[in-house]
């Protein structure tokens, strides 16, 4: 892996100003804090201050006296170090309470605004990510942000404001004991930048290690039957080391370099202190500064340099949260998919729906008539997935839809509930075109179940009502007895209360995929695409399912994508497909009759003996 440069943003103050704009939402709040930091700053360097009268005007002459209690005068100066003291602890506990609010806040709103620009974006934009980037984007990155707002950003302005108190004080009280200082700091500051420029290049290295490491351990976690039954092992886990060391490798010298900033500042401030009270003796005794002088000095000197050190590693933690953010906003700049529908689906309330916002035709009833005009689309810029497609499906009609894998069978029900958008053409649902229709009511009108199952972490029925949240336990109950799922859910520890986690694994496949279809028929769309939607069930619970399907597909337009033989007879039209075009259309008998592409296909089935798998 080729060393990362830096971990900077790209653009900082393009940026910066972005997340000053969240951070405007709570402006009293950092203001607030901002006030709170700049007392307690001023209050610690004015306490400090006190020292110097203190041993000038009382502990020097007092000292080979013999008295007893020290003047009055030296217990008011203490009184007020002491109560300077106080309130620099106090607004520096206030301080640090609004600043973590106002982080934790901020992130709020943030980890919010990205998840719905996710869900609002193209769904081509959203796969053409990893899901470590994505993840990242949520953990490391909202981490690294969280941590700037919370702590390098007071660090930061704490800082500022206690070097530049001290620095106005020491230039009043003494010039050449200030320079004394301001080299010791020159010196410093050249390896600060060293270690900590080189800590960045390896905590970015660090970080885009992670995140491929987090991307090979989803994989390979989720695919561990696959692994296993091909004696995959030793290569996953090849893989997996090797990213592993890259990300060791980075993350120590990372570490290295950042905590050699620590000994190797130490090692120089401990000599700027002795360097500044040598100094302060020498014109100490040549009458030039008196003993307090020296003393406060001595004081400022480490109050002076701490702040600076911690700014300085403060900033590299900014400018890698930054990083972070650029790279946060960057999925955010994505715009979303366009919805400039104004037609509307409602429920009548008599099971039927109507279509509102079709000008002369308001209110006309949803029917179901699919028409596809010409449509080509391709995933990728110059290669075409489906070329020149026309298809007409009639309302109440069902249709089969087969074709060998990758002839864009799966594609056609993607661009009719535009989860992409086609590049040429048109798509039609009882003629209005779907780009008027809101994708809200588009989707609503269409029910997907697909070959892959998704169950989420919650109840059966939470999941079941996933579609439609309004749907009652009576209407839950008939969706699942419909689709044939009672029979295993009564058998649940809690029935439809049983907790489903990690995808619902504890189920078997045909199990997750029932309740797939139950929760289509919860949704009671006029519009059913079934995408092999009997692929996990056995030949015998097919069966079982096909007068439920008659039953469900009963006045709804329906389109099947399947490979089993049963489900495309029972079709009132099958569509072959073939790289991305219609091949044939008709009956069963009428393919069978025209010994075209269908027939061809379904004669080597038989010749062969195999399973015939047109997915």
């Amino acid at each position: 892996m080729a060393e990362t440069k830096c971990n900077k943003p790209q653009d900082l103050k393009g940026t910066a100003l972005l997340v000053l704009r969240r951070m405007s939402k709570y402006r009293l709040r950092f203001l607030a804090a901002c006030l709170c930091m700049g007392v307690s700053s001023y209050a610690a360097v004015k306490g400090t201050y006190y020292l110097k009268p203190l041993v000038d005007d009382y502990f020097v002459p007092l000292i080979g006296k013999g008295e007893g209690a020290p003047p009055a005068g030296a217990i008011k100066l203490m009184l007020f170090m002491t109560g300077a003291f106080l309130i620099s602890m106090v607004t520096s506990f206030l301080e640090s309470q609004l600043t973590v609010s106002l982080g934790n806040r901020i992130l709020f709103d943030l980890r919010n605004e990205l998840y719905d620009h996710l869900l609002a974006q193209p769904l081509g934009e959203v796969e053409g990510r990893t899901a470590g980037a994505l993840m990242s984007s949520f953990t490391n990155d909202m981490d690294s942000l969280g941590n700037m707002l919370r702590r390098s950003v007071p660090y930061l302005v704490n800082g500022v404001v206690t070097c530049i108190s001290i620095l106005v004080i020491m230039l009043r009280i003494s010039i050449e004991l200030t320079l004394v200082i301001l080299l010791t700091v020159a010196v410093m500051l050249p390896v600060l930048n060293f270690f900590a420029r080189r800590s960045m290049i390896h905590t970015a290295g660090s970080q885009a290690c992670l995140m491929e490491l987090n991307s090979t351990a989803r994989e390979y976690g989720s695919s561990q039957e696959l692994v296993r039954t091909l004696a995959m092992e030793k290569k996953a886990g090849d893989r997996f080391m090797s990213q592993n060391a890259r990300l060791f490798e980075h993350t120590f010298r990372a570490t290295a370099f950042n905590n050699s900033i620590f000994s190797v500042t130490n090692g120089i401030s401990k000599l700027g202190y002795a360097a500044v009270l040598l100094s302060g003796a020498v014109m100490a005794l040549a009458g030039r500064v008196d003993v307090g002088t020296v003393a406060l000095f001595s004081q400022y000197y480490n109050s002076f340099y701490k702040p600076l050190t911690d700014m300085t590693r403060q900033i590299s933690n900014i400018l890698g949260a930054l990083a972070g953010a650029e790279r946060i906003f960057r999925v955010m700049d994505v715009p979303p998919q366009a919805d400039d529908g104004r037609v509307a689906l409602t429920d009548s309330g008599d099971g039927s729906y109507l279509w509102h916002g079709t000008g002369d035709r308001d209110g006309i009833p949803l029917a179901g008539e699919i028409v596809m005009k010409d449509v080509t689309f391709g995933y990728v810029k110059g290669t075409d997935v489906i070329r020149d497609l026309s298809l007409t499906i009639k309302p109440g009609e069902k249709v089969a839809i087969l074709g060998s894998t990758g002839a864009g069978k799966t594609t056609v029900i993607s661009l009719i509930n535009r989860l992409y958008e086609i590049r040429e053409g048109e798509i039609t649902l009882d003629g209005i075109p779907v780009k008027d229709i809101s994708i809200k009511s588009l989707r609503k009108a269409v029910a997907v179940v697909s070959q892959d199952t998704h169950l989420f972490t919650g109840t059966v029925a939470d999941n079941l009502r996933f579609g439609r949240k309004d749907a009652s336990d009576e209407e839950l109950k008939r969706a699942v007895a419909f689709a044939g799922a009672d029979f295993f859910i009564d058998h649940l520890p809690d029935g439809m209360g049983t907790v489903l986690d990690r995808g619902g694994e504890t189920l078997s496949q045909g199990e997750r995929q029932l309740l797939s279809i139950a929760r289509a028929a919860v949704a009671d769309a006029p519009i059913l695409i079934l995408d092999e939607a009997t692929s996990s069930i056995d030949t015998y619970t097919e069966k079982k399912l096909n007068e439920a399907f008659d039953k469900l597909m009963a006045g709804r337009t329906v389109i099947v994508i399947a490979h089993r033989l049963s489900t495309v007879q029972n079709a009132d039209r099958i569509v072959v497909m073939d790289d991305g075009r219609i091949a044939e259309t008709g009956t069963k008998e009428e393919l069978i009759n025209r010994r075209g592409y269908y027939y061809r296909l379904l004669h080597a089935k038989k010749e062969g003996g195999a399973s015939w798998n047109l997915a």
